[in-house]
């Protein structure tokens, strides 16, 4: 009379075999029928619960060449990482992110797909971060932005780990403004940290001719040319005027930089003369609002007296600290 295997989800190191002599009973026949399938389920439960081990293609030709896949494949790529195959995908390959096989369509997607690229040059330059920002530097690694008040300033870091450990002066337990501690160890890249104190920009304004009535009050008559420059909170600005003065006027004159209303550091020039005067400004101002930043002559004088300048120039420096 036949009957019901119940298999059990063990698996079976070894099948029994049936050897030429043994007795034709159904315990013996029924032995290698119960291991194999005690296999199967085994087997079939290791499958349920998701697989353990990913299959591994040794380099990105060798994934290119995988053939029957189906979405929701993964393979394993040393060196680059788990890529996982979509069927309807068609992103551009690059052969880093995104691979496409030799026969067929979809790609294969590295499982942090859609994380921004740049070369190192390129960090200093991407726009629209906000703090965590993950970025990946092929063959150097990953870098999370982060910032200090003013968000602006934010600065690029990458976790000590990303070298192997081999980061010794760690700064632990980063703060930032909109994720307080983070908790992991971080050191300044110097390939990709700001060089402080740098000089970020040099302008220069054509010069003009003209004249003005000199204001009785600070911070006087703006006149000149306007030279207007990009700056952000914390710069400083150095300043730099040239202008020839036909002083007409019996009262002595004051000439400073400004920008808006308000006069720039200390720098000034007092005249009092006839004739041609070649003056020249230097002073420094450290920006308090990041923006568009304006710089013009402005005269002080307690006579209003019209006055005529020629050649008047403005240079700027922006020094980023």
């Amino acid at each position: 009379m036949s009957g019901t295997i119940t298999e059990s989800e063990v698996y079976s190191p070894s099948v029994t075999s049936i050897e030429d002599g043994d007795d034709a009973s159904g315990a013996i026949a029924t032995a290698p029928l119960q291991q194999l399938a005690n296999r199967t389920k085994y087997l079939k439960g290791q499958l349920d619960a998701g697989a353990l081990k990913i299959r591994e293609a040794a380099t990105v030709a060798a994934l290119k060449a995988v053939t029957g896949q189906a979405t929701g494949d993964v393979r394993l790529v040393p060196g680059l990482g788990p890529f996982r195959f979509d069927s309807a995908a068609t992103a551009t390959a690059d052969d880093l992110f995104v691979i496409t096989p030799t026969v067929g369509g979809g790609r294969w997607l590295r499982l942090d797909h859609g994380m921004r690229t740049s070369d190192l040059g390129g960090l200093a330059t991407m726009t629209g971060l906000t703090v965590g920002d993950l970025v990946m530097v092929p063959g150097v690694g990953i870098y999370r932005y982060t910032a200090d008040t003013p968000a602006t300033k934010g600065i690029w870091l990458r976790p000590a780990t990303a070298m192997g450990g081999l980061f010794t002066n760690v700064m632990y337990g980063i703060v930032d403004p909109a994720n307080g501690w983070d908790g992991l160890q971080y050191r300044i890249d110097p390939l990709a940290a700001p060089v402080p104190n740098r000089i970020v920009s040099i302008s220069e304004v054509t010069p003009t001719s003209g004249s003005f009535a000199p204001a009785t009050t600070s911070p006087g008559a703006a006149f000149g040319p306007t030279l207007t420059i990009d700056v952000e909170e914390g710069d400083v600005v150095e300043i730099e005027g040239q202008i020839a003065l036909l002083e007409d006027n019996s009262a002595t004159i004051t000439i400073v930089m400004r920008s808006g209303s308000g006069i720039l550091g200390n720098g000034k020039a007092m005249i009092k003369a006839t004739g041609v005067m070649p003056v020249h400004i230097y002073t420094r101002h450290v920006v308090t609002s990041s923006g568009s930043f304006p710089i013009r002559f402005s005269g002080i004088c307690s006579s209003t007296g019209s006055t005529t300048f020629t050649e008047a120039g403005i240079v700027a420096r922006v020094i980023r600290p």
